[in-house]
């Protein structure tokens, strides 16, 4: 689980510098969908 969070918190940080769904997919091992999930929260948060 502890890899999962530390993969999550390189998304958000990827996609706060605006790059590519598929390239922070590429990296990070996770699911497009689970990015996008994560870049509506950041979303919300702003």
């Amino acid at each position: 689980m502890a890899k999962k969070k530390k993969k999550i918190e390189i998304a958000r940080k990827m996609l706060e510098k605006k790059m590519e769904l598929s390239l922070i997919a590429e990296i990070t091992g996770l699911k497009e969908e689970e990015i996008k999930k994560i870049q509506e929260e950041l979303n919300s948060e702003n």
